[in-house]
């Protein structure tokens, strides 16, 4: 993915109690200064009125742990290809569920809410609408990064150590 649709991602953040999603413009230590997505304007936001959440710290319940919203939207953007439509948000119950099966199969029944899947879905369409949808990190990106084993990390660590460690005298007599 691109450094900057990276960042644009990142920058994607909701209100509690309020629809839609906003870029991040700025932080100050009063609040937040967020443009709507699918709006005009900047708003600014106090920390004390309301929660901002950024998109990227997201994400669903499943039944071992939490699948984080960046994988989650971007299987929803693969099943779409694929041929799953995305359905709309006020389809009924059973097929908004059914659908978050497909997309997260092992999902907690328990703690995800109907609610909970409308707005994936609402934001699904934001982020699509808007080109903002996160793509697929590349492999060749993640070897690159990284091709450095744990083990060859400590063996250089601990030769540079010894080169800089000092010869020990005999004391003299």
């Amino acid at each position: 993915m691109s450094e900057n649709k990276v960042n644009e991602f990142n920058k994607v953040a909701a209100i509690i109690g309020k629809p839609g999603l906003y870029t991040l413009e700025g932080v100050s230590p009063r609040g937040f200064v967020l443009k709507p997505i699918n709006g005009t304007g900047i708003i600014f936001i106090s920390v004390h009125s309301k929660k901002v959440m950024l998109l990227k710290d997201l994400g669903i319940f499943t039944i071992e742990d939490t699948a984080p919203l960046k994988e989650v939207l971007i299987n929803m953007k693969k099943k779409e290809e694929e041929g799953l439509a995305v359905p709309d948000e006020h389809s009924a119950a059973e097929e908004l569920f059914n659908y978050l099966k497909e997309v997260v199969p092992n999902y907690d029944q328990n703690r995800v809410k109907l609610s909970d899947v409308k707005k994936l879905i609402r934001w699904y369409k934001i982020l699509k609408e808007n080109n903002l949808l996160p793509e697929e990190e590349k492999q060749e990106e993640k070897g690159e990064a990284n091709t450095d084993s744990p083990q060859d990390t400590k063996t250089e660590k601990k030769k540079a150590t010894q080169k800089k460690s000092p010869t020990k005298k005999s004391p003299k007599k």
